[in-house]
């Protein structure tokens, strides 16, 4: 059975308009004409990494072992970031820069090694026979040198640990669940990270009222497409375990003023 050519999932911050995104990408075949190339998203603001890592974790979940993650997430590769290399004990390989990105993935699949990638041109790096690309963006080399399957040690120094952002968990007390926005998706989903055992069951198909800045709404709490309404915004447990909350017409964000990394409430 022929091997399956490597693949490379890309996530940055880099939009579509300009050039620098299509570069990389030609960079990148031209070194490697197998590679396979997926498109994450090129749409997340750089404030945004922690919504930016959810999405890193969530599409994760879909790719076989040996996948890497190319995050781009660092504008002018601040040196108090620089780029690293992460294997996880499921067998994935993430690079991008050492500000807390893949904390999502990392907290889900653990670390099996770190590296903190020396990619100057003033380090050479033997590739039996091959010159190293000069000029090149340092995640372009990074993706370039793993793929040749360089040892990790001669890229940079081994790290004893990585940057994390400090994720909030979910928390109940009582009949009050406080949670927090991961995600505000392209039609306006609002997902949070409230699991499904912090809702009663007895809530289901009643009012809750959810609180959010200094503003309380009442949404209808169901899990049947044939229950939704068309006039108002619910809530539901969505097919990946979370609560989110939604409107058939129009942005439930828009509607409610409500981002990425927000703190609501919920009473049930």
């Amino acid at each position: 059975m022929q091997e399956s050519p490597p693949l490379l999932v890309i996530l940055s911050d880099y939009g579509n308009r300009d050039a620098y995104l299509a570069r990389i990408k030609g960079d990148l075949l031209s070194l490697h004409p197998r590679l396979q190339l997926v498109d994450l998203s090129q749409d997340i603001s750089f404030s945004s990494l922690a919504e930016a890592g959810y999405l890193v974790d969530k599409a994760a979940r879909s790719f076989p072992p040996g996948t890497i993650f190319l995050g781009i997430m660092d504008p002018g590769l601040d040196p108090v970031s620089p780029p690293i290399l992460i294997h996880t004990r499921e067998n994935r390989y993430l690079i991008g820069p050492d500000n807390g990105l893949f904390t999502h993935l990392v907290d889900r699949e653990l670390v099996q090694s770190a590296h903190s990638l020396n990619l100057e041109p003033s380090n050479p790096i033997p590739l039996q026979g091959n010159p190293m690309p000069q000029g090149k963006n340092p995640y372009v080399l990074a993706v370039d040198l793993l793929l040749r399957n360089t040892d990790p040690d001669q890229l940079g120094v081994k790290l004893k640990q990585i940057n994390r952002l400090k994720l909030p968990s979910a928390t109940s007390l009582g009949n009050k669940t406080t949670g927090q926005v991961l995600h505000v998706g392209r039609y306006g989903n609002i997902i949070t990270n409230i699991r499904p055992d912090m809702i009663p069951e007895q809530a289901q198909g009643k009012l809750l009222k959810i609180s959010f800045k200094t503003r309380t709404i009442s949404a209808p709490f169901l899990n049947k497409a044939q229950d939704y309404p068309s006039d108002r915004i619910f809530c539901r447990i969505n097919a990946d375990g979370e609560f989110e909350m939604l409107s058939r017409v129009g942005s439930a964000a828009a509607q409610l003023g409500i981002k990425s990394g927000e703190t609501l409430s919920i009473q049930h």
